[in-house]
């Protein structure tokens, strides 16, 4: 798409050009790892463990003003394993502009660029099985604005649009490009209560198979239980339509999301669930639904645990005869600050990933990491 390199530089103009008017914080994160692992690449009727050491480096630049912030940052990871499985490596790069324009409208554009291998440790979390183990590069961007007239209501509407391609010579591969666009209304009934409506729509293109667009249109509700209890969520309806070599095909389901969030002064608790369409890069809009699951809890001033748990089931909501897949990821972590820049911890990641008429995949993976931050990080 020609207009996701032009709204990238134009965040990127963004970030320059309120640098160029206030004080700029650089920051940079480094990380080391070693550990062990298991079938990384999710590769089929291979479980030999292997030994690891990565390394994962992130700058950012911020700057801000009385009304806007700018953000330009970016990553790159690369682990090494011994035996058959070589090296896995990602990089990326986002740039983000945030603007007050007056005490009721702001808004904010974004754009973004990653290369990925979609192995284990890597921050992508694959759910389409030609993602795994596979080269992927995607460029997108968006932007949106928001209304608030008063204290109760709230406007807002948003835009954005990818592009995902495969630098591989497997024919059933295909590039895709997705966009479209949200608008959305909310109303303060309550202190402890809003309810909203919201309308989005995205048109997935593909080069070689078929061409989707899907409709949602849902209701909105976000509810405080108590004083550490949240509940906020939507439900509406997917309307979806699929055309390829002069074939259609139409077809409704139910679409919702919702999070159940349980916040106290050393821990959160989170419960959630969704049901939504998703892009595939073997064709059409996928039909995604999954339930997750988080707990962080802080040991002491300097210690913290961390745990999420997601488990899902994609399936084509084309005509066409693509495979359905099960999916599963649970990750804990620890982490340990020495001094205010210097950190340990260790991670342990697990993934499944079940196709129809296949066996499951399994990939596990331990590892010891210490972490140092530069400058200011966010």
């Amino acid at each position: 798409m020609k207009t996701i390199p032009a709204l990238f530089a134009t965040a990127l103009f963004g970030v320059t050009t309120a640098a160029s008017a206030a004080p700029v914080d650089f920051g940079l994160t480094v990380q080391g790892r070693v550990g062990y692992g298991s079938n990384p690449h999710l590769v089929e009727d291979d479980n030999a463990g292997a030994l690891l050491a990565g390394i994962r480096l992130a700058p950012q630049i911020q700057t801000r003003t009385a009304t806007s912030t700018s953000t330009l940052s970016g990553y790159y990871d690369y682990t090494g394993y011994t035996g058959r499985y070589s090296h896995s490596d990602s990089f990326g790069v986002n740039a983000r502009h945030e603007q007050m324009f007056s005490p009721t409208l702001s808004g904010d554009i974004y754009a973004g660029y990653i290369d990925s291998f979609n192995a284990l440790f890597e921050p992508l979390d694959a759910i389409d099985e030609v993602t795994i183990g596979r080269r992927q590069r995607a460029v997108s961007g968006g932007g949106g604005l928001v209304y608030t007239p008063n204290g109760r209501d709230t406007w807002s509407v948003s835009g954005y649009g990818s592009h995902t391609f495969y630098p591989s010579n497997d024919p059933r591969i295909s590039d895709y490009t997705t966009y479209g666009g949200t608008l959305g209304y909310s109303r303060l009934l309550s202190e402890a209560t809003s309810v909203g409506v919201q309308f989005a729509v995205r048109q997935y293109d593909s080069e070689l198979y078929s061409h989707s667009t899907s409709y949602q249109p849902s209701l909105t509700l976000r509810h405080r239980l108590s004083s550490s209890w949240t509940v906020d969520g939507h439900v509406g309806a997917i309307f979806q339509r699929s055309g390829f070599a002069g074939l259609s095909s139409h077809s409704t389901s139910l679409g919702f999301g919702a999070n159940l969030c349980r916040q106290v002064p050393r821990s959160t608790l989170c419960f959630g669930g969704s049901r939504d369409t998703m892009p595939s890069g073997l064709g059409g809009l996928r039909t995604d639904t999954r339930a997750t699951a988080s707990f962080d809890y802080k040991l002491s001033e300097r210690s913290s645990i961390s745990t999420s748990a997601t488990y899902g089931h994609s399936e084509s909501a084309s005509f066409l005869a693509l495979t359905d897949q099960d999916y599963g990821i649970v990750r804990g972590a620890y982490n340990h600050r020495l001094t205010e820049r210097l950190s340990i911890g260790a991670t342990l990641d697990y993934r499944l990933q079940k196709y129809e008429g296949r066996r499951r995949l399994n990939a596990v993976a331990g590892a010891l990491n210490i972490t140092a931050r530069f400058g200011r990080v966010n």
